[in-house]
């Protein structure tokens, strides 16, 4: 089993999203490379990083931040948050991103994600599928 630890960023800080809701977040005002550091000082290979500007809104996704804790840390980073695009995979990958992560994708372009998938190669993409139960079904985020 691997254990990921894992950072949320928002504006450049840390910060928690109670049950996804951006009116509800904790900031811990701390600095992510320093977090990290301390994954990877405490043995962590991996850190699974989730960009919650990019999930808003892609155009403000924190690339410096993403390729600075990579660069500084070490760690392999999987790390994902609204990632709508083919160039957005790139720009991840470029940043130095061991994985991306893809969800609502996979289901709205599968043809886009196969062509990812074959580009970067399966240890390069990693689909995850938020799903929401709603009335009468399912829904995936």
């Amino acid at each position: 089993m691997i254990i990921y630890p894992a950072i949320d960023l928002i504006n450049g800080s840390v910060v928690r999203l109670h049950k996804g809701d951006f009116d509800q977040m904790t900031e811990y005002g701390v600095d992510p490379v320093a977090v990290a550091q301390t994954y990877a000082d405490s043995g962590a290979k991996w850190l699974h990083l989730v960009d919650l500007d990019g999930a808003k809104n892609p155009q403000n996704r924190q690339i410096g931040l993403i390729a600075k804790i990579i660069k500084s840390t070490g760690l392999s980073v999987q790390t994902g948050g609204g990632v709508r695009s083919g160039d957005d995979v790139a720009a991840l990958m470029n940043a130095g991103a061991a994985r991306v992560v893809i969800g609502s994708l996979a289901v709205r372009e599968p043809d886009l994600v196969t062509k990812l998938l074959q580009k970067y190669g399966p240890q390069k993409i990693c689909l995850a599928a938020d799903v929401i139960r709603q009335k009468g079904g399912f829904f995936i985020a």
